[in-house]
């Protein structure tokens, strides 16, 4: 979990079928810090007009985040085929923020966005199938208010919205075009990895991982598994950079 709100938004689609048979798709964000669902929009498909709409959508909610991370779906990013930018990346760069890419053909997207899937599949299963895309855009609605404002175990009790809410929210940090470098690192038995003459704590449960690191400039970002494991900004004036910076952007 990263320790500021808006550090890191997870975004990806899941699927959906109406009643009568037509298959949608819900984009949904989450807030990496808090859990707060940012935005549930029901559209035909993953494309990148309707991603666009959920994202400002919860840009006029919450702000504009530091970073979004998302799976290698081709509305998304282009990135892992070596595609110039899709739309989705350039506008995100003309707003400052960097985005990042899980793995290609890795059959989860992000971990918590992942497991929020999960959830919205088993309430909506509980009632009786949507219609249109409106009434589904209706229950996500009511659906997201439950959620944000439910106590929750990850978060010693606190409800989303209180723990987004309770500390200072992270930003852009400036023109983010594309990440500038990507490599990976096996972390250490005490849960470091070496970036340069830099050394990230990322903690002994990560000890012996695969560690997918992005970089542009000093802002860098640890991917284990699909899950942000850091997100920081570097410090050049010491050599351990612990994973405790409030102010840490993607």
């Amino acid at each position: 979990m990263h320790p500021a709100p808006n550090a890191v938004w997870q975004i990806d689609g899941t699927d959906v079928v109406l009643a009568d048979g037509t298959r949608a798709t819900i984009v949904q964000i989450i807030d990496d810090h808090s859990r707060l669902d940012i935005a549930c929009h029901a559209a035909r498909s993953e494309n990148s007009d309707d991603i666009w709409t959920a994202l400002t959508r919860g840009f006029a909610d919450y702000g504009h985040p530091a970073c979004v991370l998302s799976d290698n779906g081709t509305a998304f990013s282009g990135k892992r085929r070596g595609w110039p930018l899709v739309e989705t990346e350039r506008r995100l760069a003309h707003l400052g923020i960097t985005t990042i890419v899980s793995s290609i053909n890795h059959p989860q997207t992000c971990g918590k966005n992942e497991r929020v899937h999960q959830t919205l599949g088993r309430w909506l299963t509980a009632r009786p199938a949507p219609r249109t895309l409106d009434e589904l855009q209706a229950l996500l609605e009511t659906y997201r208010q439950g959620y944000n404002h439910r106590r929750h175990q990850a978060l010693d009790g606190d409800t989303p919205h209180q723990r987004f809410h309770a500390s200072d929210r992270a930003h852009p940090a400036g023109p983010a075009p594309r990440v500038a470098g990507h490599l990976t690192r096996t972390a250490s038995s005490t849960g470091v990895i070496r970036l340069g003459g830099a050394s990230i704590g990322l903690g002994r449960r990560h000890r012996g991982a695969t560690a997918e690191v992005f970089w542009q400039g000093d802002r860098v970002t640890v991917l284990i598994d699909d899950t942000v494991a850091a997100s920081l900004t570097l410090d050049r004036n010491v050599r351990y950079q612990p994973n405790t910076n409030l102010s840490a952007m993607c």
